[in-house]
C-alpha cells in the first residue's frame, strides 16, 4: 500500500472516531472470511471492505457479530445472500465492481440491523422485490455507500 492510501485510511479511522465517538477496530467477535487466491483481491480492496464493514456497524448501530464471507462467482446464487444456518452475509466478490461490493454488504447488515430490531422474525418470509424491508435495505444501502464515498474520497467508485 503507498503512502497516500495509508493516509487516507488513516485520516477516514479518525473521520469515524469522531462521527460515532468510539475508537474503530474489528472487534473479535466480527469477521471477514475470504480465500487469498480470490481473482482481483487486493490488499487496498481489502482494506476498504474492512473499512466499509467498521463503518456499516457503527453508523447502522449493529449489536450481534457481523460476518461476512466473500465468495468467488457462483457460490452465492445471487449477488449476496445470508446463511441463517451459520449467521453469514455471503458476498459475491469475482467479477464486480469494488462499489457493488460495498453496496451488497450495506444491503446485507442492514437486513441484519433489521432482524436485531425485530422488523421481521428469523424464517418469516419477507417480500423479495418491492417489499418495505427490502426497500429499505436496498436504499441504505445506496446511502452507506454514499456516505462511506465522502469519508474515503470518490476514487473508491475506481477500485
Amino acid at each position: 500500500m503507498n503512502k497516500v492510501k495509508a493516509l487516507q485510511i488513516l485520516l477516514l479511522k479518525e473521520k469515524l472516531q469522531k462521527l460515532t465517538g468510539h475508537n474503530i477496530t474489528l472487534a473479535k467477535k466480527n469477521k471477514l472470511k475470504y480465500s487469498k487466491d480470490l481473482p482481483g483481491l487486493t490488499e487496498e480492496k481489502l482494506q476498504v471492505i474492512k473499512d466499509f464493514i467498521l463503518f456499516v456497524i457503527e453508523r447502522l448501530g449493529i449489536e450481534s457479530s457481523v460476518i461476512v464471507n466473500l465468495k468467488p462467482s457462483g457460490e452465492t446464487g445471487t449477488t449476496a445472500n445470508y446463511d441463517r444456518m451459520t449467521n453469514e452475509n455471503n458476498i459475491r466478490f469475482e467479477g464486480r465492481a469494488l462499489i457493488d461490493i460495498l453496496g451488497s454488504i450495506g444491503h446485507e447488515l442492514t437486513h441484519q440491523r433489521q432482524r436485531e430490531m425485530g422488523k421481521y422474525k428469523e424464517g418469516e418470509t419477507v417480500q423479495n422485490i418491492g417489499g418495505s424491508i427490502e426497500n429499505e435495505a436496498n436504499s441504505m444501502a445506496g446511502i452507506l455507500k454514499k456516505e462511506f464515498a465522502e469519508l474515503f474520497g470518490n476514487e473508491i467508485y475506481n477500485l
